[in-house]
């Protein structure tokens, strides 16, 4: 599924966001010697991975909203119209010491609070989902990751990955004792990305992982993947959560949207590290794959329905140079203009970085916060990049493209 050299962070299925698998010894030999037999493809390779010649928006605004961390990143708009934001720090990409910290912003994401901890066990705690509900709970998910031997180093067969959920009823001052949440059919798993709400008013989370084969419920997962991608559901403002759906099998990390006509759109991170759309029009019981936006290395995404009523994709970019880049689709995500794409941000030093959550202020503003462990301006420090820019940033010409021909489902 992916390798776990360094390789994994950029171009990995959900990696060191969820588990690592090591490839046979013979795969990997065979591949290094390919590697050095034919030594003229390596430029075509890089060549054909570029995005330099992606045009890069004007006028984008540059706030680091934290240092030395700042991982995975998920942002909301809260009742009050402040800001808030869960981040995760305590270790790098990868760690024991792993935490989940709450920043806030009260003057549209121009500046930021220190981060206060939201959750801190003696495990890493890591991967994190964030929403509020409609009596104003916020409530944050969170995968705890036991995977870790005696000396602290990263080992899948010495624990697992337990989902877990808090809440705070004060604007994050204050949360509750963590609270275990059914995940359905989903064992090893993770939340992701921001809670929203369907038409009825029902809270809406992602969540991925293994199949379980233990499970003995009426949610039913063929076992012919690696990763499946699910949603779990609140009824009573997050305080409990249940009623799993499958949104895909062969991809994880899923950005939902509720369209204007009531459909529910899903951008989801396949098992190769290219994003897929699909979509439900029974309130996430059901999903269809409808296509693949971008290629390998473009992932995962953040989905945001704009005022001027296009959908903008935000995504993490680890092809040179790296970053984050955007697409948008201007009629509700039937249609991509992948051949328009943009480039938001282009100045990581590596690999480690992205995640982008994305929303839009009352006066239009656009704001994307995403991480990333080293820039031109502060080289080899983690940290929460918040960037500020117009419509006109991400403005295109309206024709679809697709990504890859012939990739369509």
């Amino acid at each position: 599924m992916h390798t776990a050299f360094a390789l994994v962070i950029g171009n990995g299925s959900s990696a060191l966001r969820g588990r690592i698998v090591f490839p046979p010894l013979l795969e990997m030999l065979a591949f290094f010697i390919s590697f050095i037999a034919m030594p003229w493809r390596c430029g075509a390779a890089l060549a054909e991975n570029s995005e330099t010649g992606v045009r890069k928006a004007e006028r984008v605004e540059r706030i680091v909203a934290a240092r030395g961390q700042g991982y995975f990143p998920v942002m909301i708009k809260l009742k009050d119209r402040s800001l808030g934001a869960v981040i995760r720090g305590g270790a790098p990409h990868i760690g024991v010491g792993g935490r989940l910290d709450w920043i806030r912003s009260e003057d549209g994401g121009r500046t930021w609070s220190k981060p206060a901890v939201i959750v801190d066990s003696k495990w890493d705690d890591r991967n994190p989902s964030l929403g509020q509900m409609a009596d104003g709970t916020i409530v944050v998910g969170y995968a705890e990751a036991s995977t870790y031997d005696a000396q602290g180093k990263w080992d899948t067969s010495a624990g697992a990955y337990e989902l877990f959920y808090v809440n705070s009823h004060d604007n994050g001052k204050t949360w509750s004792p963590k609270n275990e949440f059914y995940s359905g059919p989903i064992i090893n798993g993770s939340a992701f990305g921001r809670i929203i709400h369907d038409r009825h008013g029902t809270a809406l989370m992602a969540i991925y992982g293994e199949r379980n084969p233990l499970y003995k419920g009426p949610e039913k997962l063929d076992g012919k993947a690696s990763d499946y991608s699910g949603i779990i559901r609140s009824r009573d403002n997050g305080r409990t959560w249940g009623d799993f759906s499958l949104i895909l099998s062969g991809h994880n990390e899923a950005s939902l949207q509720l369209l204007p006509d009531g459909r529910l759109i899903a951008v989801v991170r396949t098992e190769g590290g290219a994003l897929s759309v699909a979509e439900s029009s029974d309130d996430g019981y059901h999903w269809s794959l409808t296509q693949k936006l971008t290629r390998e290395g473009q992932h995962p995404a953040d989905i945001c329905l704009l005022k001027n009523g296009r959908l903008l994709v935000t995504y993490g970019n680890r092809l040179r140079p790296y970053g984050v880049g955007c697409v948008t689709s201007s009629d509700r995500g039937r249609t991509w203009n992948y051949d328009n794409r943009v480039m938001l941000a282009w100045d990581s030093e590596n690999t480690d970085c992205g995640y982008p959550s994305t929303l839009q202020l009352d006066d239009g503003t656009i704001l994307t916060m995403y991480y990333s462990v080293g820039t031109k301006s502060l080289p080899g420090v983690a940290q929460a990049v918040c960037l500020r820019y117009g419509e006109a940033a991400v403005s295109v010409p309206s024709t679809p493209s697709s990504p890859t021909p012939g990739s369509s489902p």
